[in-house]
């Protein structure tokens, strides 16, 4: 039997669990700013934990479905 497809994502994401608003803006290429406005409007999902804020795995991976067909190059 073969292993079923992995889903192609327009951005690299590592295995981890949470990541943090700098490292969204790093994998995504995505402003800081808009990151923070994606969050405010819930269109992204984050944890507050602390002083930080945590956006788990699985937003990350609905960001880059929502993202995967737009045209990023601009």
């Amino acid at each position: 039997m073969s292993e079923p497809a992995q889903p192609s994502y327009p951005f690299p994401i590592p295995a981890k669990l949470l990541f943090n608003r700098r490292e969204i803006v790093s994998l995504t290429g995505l402003s800081l700013r808009f990151v923070d406005s994606l969050i405010a409007r819930g269109v992204i999902r984050a944890k507050r934990v602390g002083d930080r804020v945590l956006i788990p795995r699985h937003e990350l991976l609905r960001l880059a479905e929502i993202t995967e067909g737009t045209d990023n190059t601009r």
